[in-house]
């Protein structure tokens, strides 16, 4: 099952991060920055009312009779865009939700946000007000669909409590009052649980000598993998969208396609979420965007990786699957270098990615294709790693 962060990910993407840069007038690549240290903190708040029976119960109610769940979630792009009432009363929904879970820190938790990401406190302020309605929404999604009272509310946040408090601002856990969670029990509002996998990797506070070395080991691997990119040459794709820090290996899963052929694919990865999301009508109307892992152009240039030619494999058998589907491409580039060339080559690289698939078998009809060049940035272009995740190719679902 994928993990909160994971599901909260799937709703913020590219089109979602883009109205919401617009909404809070601060840019996208500021705007996805917020992101990581809003969702984080709006999950820290409602960790500390389920972290007891009575506080998971007054969390479960007011999910459920604010509405908050798979309606919002669909209707959140045209909510977002269509601006007027409706778009104020989430928002000032939203304010209200932040006042009841932060018991009056709300002023703390803004400023711990804009400081975190360099925004404005009113951008702040404004963000959190979005994304605590997004959350809960999430949330109140799988309180209705796994039918949870408030014992399995409180468990199914209390698994997550160790993602959650480390990817918190820095100093909100301690603002908040909810370090002693770490060192929780799993099922602290109620009946014990079997832990799921996620969860044994979360006890941190079991393994004290990890968690002093864990930041060193952190930046030792970082450093590994960033050689192994420079050796091998490639053009490394980071993933846009809200992405829970995590170190975690890739875990496979055998994802099942109409007709009963199995695919393994990477838990919660590209294939996986797209897979997922064809097959589900309750997961929200197209379109729906999605970026590519795994996708490497050599520099410069048209030619895919090796290792990219897999992905593409994969993902042609998960589009022929559902033959009723239409996607459209849309390529990205960094700023470096022409911006009209770079333009040009984004076009090209979609359609290298829409002339593989129809070799592979999809029919070129179903398939569009966007060239935005460095137009529409997700990160900041002055860091090599930023510049990397600005190169990317987007897969937009139009049509199940």
């Amino acid at each position: 099952m994928a993990s909160i962060f994971d599901t909260v990910r799937d709703v913020l993407t590219p089109d979602i991060v883009r109205s919401t840069s617009n909404l809070i007038e601060e840019t996208p690549a500021a705007t996805q920055e917020a992101l990581r240290s809003a969702v984080p903190s709006v999950l820290a708040g409602m960790l500390g009312q389920a972290s007891t029976p009575t506080g998971a119960e007054h969390l479960r109610s007011t999910i459920a009779s604010g509405g908050y769940g798979a309606n919002l979630l669909d209707n959140l792009g045209a909510l977002l865009t269509g601006g007027g009432g409706a778009r104020e009363s989430l928002l000032s929904g939203g304010s209200r939700m932040m006042a009841m879970l932060f018991s009056g820190k709300s002023t703390n938790v803004v400023d711990t946000v804009a400081g975190a990401a360099g925004i404005r406190s009113t951008s702040a302020s404004t963000l959190l007000a979005l994304v605590t309605p997004i959350v809960m929404s999430v949330i109140g999604k799988q309180v209705a669909t796994r039918g949870l009272d408030a014992t399995g509310l409180g468990n199914l946040l209390m698994g997550e409590r160790a993602s959650i408090l480390r990817a918190a601002p820095s100093g909100l856990v301690d603002r908040l009052g909810l370090g002693g969670l770490l060192g929780a029990p799993a099922a602290a509002t109620g009946a014990a649980r079997e832990p799921t996998a996620p969860e044994q990797s979360d006890r941190v506070s079991a393994r004290p000598w990890l968690s002093r070395w864990w930041p060193a080991l952190a930046a030792g691997l970082a450093a590994l993998v960033v050689l192994s990119l420079l050796i091998r040459g490639r053009e490394p794709q980071l993933r846009t969208g809200f992405d829970a820090p995590s170190a975690s290996v890739r875990q496979s899963m055998s994802l099942t396609l109409p007709g009963g052929r199995r695919l393994d694919v990477d838990r919660g990865g590209f294939l996986h979420q797209i897979g997922t999301y064809l097959a589900d009508p309750a997961s929200g109307s197209p379109p729906k965007g999605f970026v590519f892992e795994d996708l490497n152009f050599e520099s410069g240039s048209t030619r895919l990786t090796p290792e990219s030619q897999r992905t593409m494999t994969a993902l042609a058998t998960v589009l022929k699957a559902y033959p009723s589907s239409r996607i459209r491409l849309e390529g990205h580039t960094d700023a470096t270098g022409d911006a009209a060339a770079n333009r040009k080559l984004s076009v090209d690289r979609a359609e290298a990615v829409k002339q593989m698939l129809a070799t592979d078998g999809v029919a070129a009809e179903r398939i569009s294709v966007e060239g935005h060049g460095p137009d529409r940035p997700v990160a900041p272009n002055e860091t090599d790693a930023g510049r990397a995740q600005n190169r990317r190719i987007e897969l937009v679902v139009l049509q199940r």
